[in-house]
């Protein structure tokens, strides 16, 4: 099953599928403690960042909707 996942352009704002590119820096957010502090409470190692990255992603793929 392969969705399409929409661009939402604006004039300062581009929102689009996650990129395999983009995972090092996701890991790198996820990692900071007061990127985390109000969301989840614990920062990601890569590899719990990775299985999240994996899920967001997948997560379009099955539903047709996600983050």
């Amino acid at each position: 099953m392969i969705r399409s996942v929409p661009t939402i352009n604006t004039s300062r704002l581009a929102l689009r599928a996650m990129r395999a590119e983009d995972f090092d820096r996701y890991a790198e957010i996820w990692a900071m403690p007061e990127v985390v502090r109000n969301i989840t409470g614990e920062p990601r190692d890569r590899r719990r960042a990775w299985e999240a990255f994996l899920r967001n992603a997948g997560h379009w793929q099955i539903t047709g909707f996600g983050h």
